[in-house]
């Protein structure tokens, strides 16, 4: 079973500002996906989100 931390603010800060600055496609997709489970959506969810396919 996974282990859940959440990020701190300057941690989500600077995946921000990687995101913005990031030109990889599926780079920004994995920061995305970070983000939204530190909001707490489920991996489910995200994947139904950014159209990964289990």
């Amino acid at each position: 079973m996974m282990s859940y931390r959440e990020l701190t603010e300057v941690a989500r800060e600077e995946l921000k500002i990687h995101y913005r600055s990031e030109r990889d496609k599926r780079t920004c997709d994995r920061i995305k996906a970070v983000l939204m489970y530190d909001k707490g959506c489920s991996l489910i969810e995200i994947s139904e989100i950014l159209l990964f396919w289990p």
